[in-house]
């Protein structure tokens, strides 16, 4: 469908972001998608009703109302179940994903016993930032030769290795 994007839901990154709460913005061509699914739904809710009512439900109307049901849960089903980042197909990338981060941002404050962030342009490194670093103060926590600093550019989810300068420990694009 031209204009609706659903990258949002499989990349790792956005799942560090959001966990299993992401929605997408499908832009104006979602709308369509949405008032349909929209439909398809009342039209379920009104068939079943009218089933509860009329114990004599003519039996193609009946699967009429199951098959539209399942055509407007299927494509939340193959969400969920296939393509998210932490659909069961997918968990295990999304947990190396994270892994493979959290352990380029030890390895490379090897040394320091404690690390602040002082620039942050990759959102989903802010909490496995916390995760992986001990921030250093106030009050200062640990003596000024091994406090460190670490600066995350816009492609520190995506690099492979972070490195260090000193006491600065690098990720991402350069500052």
């Amino acid at each position: 469908m031209a204009g609706a994007s659903f990258d949002c839901l499989t990349d790792p990154a956005a799942f560090v972001i959001d966990g299993a709460n992401r929605i997408c913005r499908l832009g104006d061509a979602g709308y369509g998608l949405r008032a349909g699914v929209l439909i398809a739904g009342l039209l379920c809710v009104g068939g079943f009703a009218l089933a509860a009512k009329r114990p004599n439900v003519n039996s193609k109307l009946m699967t009429v109302v199951i098959a539209v049901a399942l055509a407007a849960l299927l494509p939340g089903l193959v969400m969920v179940l296939l393509v998210r980042a932490d659909a069961p197909m997918q968990a295990s990338r999304t947990a190396d994903v994270v892994r493979e981060r959290m352990t380029s941002f030890r390895a490379a404050a090897t040394g320091l016993a404690c690390v602040d962030v002082v620039k942050d342009e990759c959102i989903a490194c802010q909490p496995l930032a916390q995760l992986t670093f001990r921030a250093c103060g106030p009050p200062p926590k640990a003596p000024a030769a091994l406090q460190g600093r670490a600066q995350f550019g816009e492609s520190a989810f995506t690099m492979p290795d972070c490195e260090r300068q000193g006491a600065t420990v690098l990720c991402g694009t350069s500052p």
